[in-house]
C-alpha cells in the first residue's frame, strides 16, 4: 500500500506556547526519550509537526518541579490534553 504526500493548507495554533524548545531543554530531553522521540520528526532547526502521547505529558506535569515548569506552563500543558485519553497523542507545530 502506497502513502501519499498532501500539501498542508492550513495549520491552525493556540495563542500560547506549551513549552520554549529552546529554553525547556529537559523537558525536550525527556520528551525525546519517550516513545516516538519528540524531535525525531523536526527539521535540523527543530521546526515542523510531532506528536507527544498524553501520558508523557502527565508524567511532565507530575514531574513540574524537576523540569521547572512554572505554574502558566503547567495550566497550558493540562490544557492540551483536556478531552483526550491516556493513550491518546497531542499535535505540537514548533516554530
Amino acid at each position: 500500500m502506497s502513502i501519499r504526500a498532501y500539501k498542508v493548507l492550513d495549520i491552525k495554533t493556540k495563542q500560547t506556547e506549551s513549552f520554549n524548545l529552546w529554553h525547556d531543554s529537559e523537558v525536550i530531553d525527556f520528551l525525546n526519550d519517550q516513545e516516538g522521540g519528540f524531535s525525531d520528526s523536526l527539521d535540523q532547526d527543530c521546526c515542523g509537526l510531532t506528536y507527544v502521547k498524553v501520558a508523557s505529558i502527565k508524567e511532565l506535569i507530575k514531574r513540574a518541579d524537576e523540569f521547572h515548569l512554572d505554574k502558566e506552563s503547567i495550566s497550558c500543558l493540562e490544557d492540551d490534553i483536556k478531552g483526550y485519553d491516556v493513550d491518546d497523542y497531542v499535535q505540537y507545530y514548533c516554530f
